[in-house]
């Protein structure tokens, strides 16, 4: 990432984290829901038609829009409007985070890592300092409230999950977004009379317009469009932890325009809370893929008599392959090649490195697993091939390399008998990514005749893994040859 790219981060942690006080803003003069409710009829029109329609089914589009959208914004609203502070929610809707793996692991039975579960309990305990700690100002309820929106959210999450490859944040915001108008002014017509709903729609406040402007064009499809153009373009590790930020940008940016001053408990509770989400954010499931950027090898050093001093060798993958990888995850075709069942959420693709070495690691407490942690803490897998492929391909100034893994399983979780189903599929999945990538790299009618030149050098990709057969293949209208090896042990 460049410097501009950085600065359009931060442009959207500020929109985030200002957000909070805008939707104060408009609360003053209008009822929540109601509030919601103009907000997304603003994101709906005009965009909905500019975006194409996401893939997917239409009533998946509508459970994401009642939950991520109507449910979070509707109890977020409303706790605020109870007497939550803006600073403070902006805090406790991150517990989402913890929720989205609980979530998974009862609806698509997924077992959460021992490093999830320690990022969970950390959040809930700074949840539980936050809610024991709230002033005489702040009703309990309106607490409860806000935690029932990162709920919401968070079961938002895992629906969205299902969502066909290719479907990007801005489909998703704007054609969800149908969901939440109807209904909430007819909850807010329920709940606070239609006498009042009336006055308000028919006397707008200069605050209800700034705060439907804001949120909906700034916060929702501004903030949207830059974020979701980053993460096609970079790596997740690069790019989500600045999500991060928004909570202490929403806490600051309350306490000089609110005047809303947290307490020390809060502020210790909500650094809990952060340190929860921010543990148990970077872990694969099985059956993703990883498209390497680079290949750590995590064994060069220096042993000492205080230890292992590791010395950081990086190889890095080809640039022109990362790019390709990154056009054919975000297509999504590459999936047609699998055989999902209907009711399972397609693979997800990590543009992110790995860590190579000659080592089985079956605990996250071992000391290779600690040293990479520290050393290497932003490899997405671990393996043992990889390095010794990206040396040989670096030997060779005309080969394009890349290291395409298959998550067959997570360091604490490993066992012979799973191993019998879950490598194969981890090798399907990423042999149907590389296959994808290599037909990628054939170059098309429609581009230039510059780059004719280049496409001459042969495209070497390998799959490789325990008992599995990788395919080396050669690719370009000069390529040469096609190898098969059987890698045992």
């Amino acid at each position: 990432m460049r410097s501009v790219h950085y600065m359009l981060a931060l442009l959207v942690v500020v929109l985030w984290g200002v957000n909070f006080i805008f939707i104060d803003f408009g609360l003053r003069d209008w009822p929540p829901l109601l509030l919601v409710a103009a907000r997304f009829t603003f994101v709906v029109v005009p965009a909905i038609f500019f975006v194409r329609f996401p893939r997917g089914s239409f009533g998946r589009i509508l459970l994401i829009g009642a939950f991520m959208s109507a449910g979070q914004f509707g109890l977020l609203y409303t706790s605020m409007a109870l007497g939550l502070p803006a600073g403070l929610t902006s805090i406790v809707i991150q517990i989402q985070a913890a929720f989205t793996v609980i979530v998974a692991a009862l609806v698509l039975h997924e077992i959460p890592t021992r490093r999830q579960i320690i990022g969970i309990l950390i959040g809930l305990v700074g949840l539980s300092v936050i809610g024991l700690s709230l002033q005489a100002s702040v009703p309990i309820v309106a607490f409860l409230v806000a935690v029932g929106a990162a709920l919401s959210w968070a079961t938002g999450n895992v629906i969205a999950r299902g969502v066909k490859p290719g479907t990007n944040g801005v489909q998703m915001t704007v054609w969800s977004a149908l969901v939440v108008p109807i209904p909430m002014v007819a909850l807010s017509t329920l709940i606070d009379g239609p006498a009042e709903v009336a006055h308000a729609i028919t006397h707008p406040t200069w605050g209800v317009v700034a705060s439907v402007v804001y949120t909906a064009g700034l916060a929702s499809l501004v903030g949207y469009v830059i974020w979701n153009s980053l993460l096609a373009r970079f790596p997740a590790s690069q790019v989500a932890p600045f999500s991060l930020l928004v909570p202490p940008v929403g806490v600051l940016s309350a306490w000089i325009v609110l005047g809303d001053r947290p307490s020390i408990a809060e502020l210790i509770g909500g650094v809990l809370l952060l340190i929860g989400v921010a543990g148990g954010r970077r872990d694969a499931a099985v059956g993703d893929v990883i498209a390497a950027t680079k290949v750590y090898g995590y064994e060069s050093g220096r042993e000492t008599d205080t230890g292992f001093r590791p010395r950081i060798d990086a190889l890095r993958c080809s640039n022109m392959l990362d790019q390709r990888a990154h056009r054919v995850s975000a297509n999504g075709n590459w999936t047609n090649r699998l055989d999902l069942e209907p009711d399972r959420p397609a693979p997800q693709v990590f543009h992110r490195p790995i860590a190579s070495g000659n080592k089985v690691i079956t605990a996250t407490a071992s000391a290779t697993a600690d040293l990479i942690d520290r050393a290497f803490d932003d490899a997405q897998g671990i393996d043992m091939e990889g390095y010794g492929a990206m040396v040989a391909a670096s030997n060779n100034s005309s080969v394009e390399a890349m290291v395409i893994r298959g998550v067959s399983d997570l360091i604490d979780d490993k066992s012979k008998a799973t191993d019998r189903t879950r490598q194969p599929l981890a090798a399907r999945h990423a042999a149907a990514f590389a296959l994808a990538l290599i037909e990628s790299c054939n170059p098309g009618p429609s581009e230039s005749q510059d780059s004719a030149a280049q496409s001459h050098r042969p495209i070497y990709i390998g799959a490789i893994g325990d008992g599995a057969v990788s395919n080396i293949a050669a690719s370009g209208p000069h390529a040469r040859g096609h190898q098969q090896i059987n890698i045992n042990r």
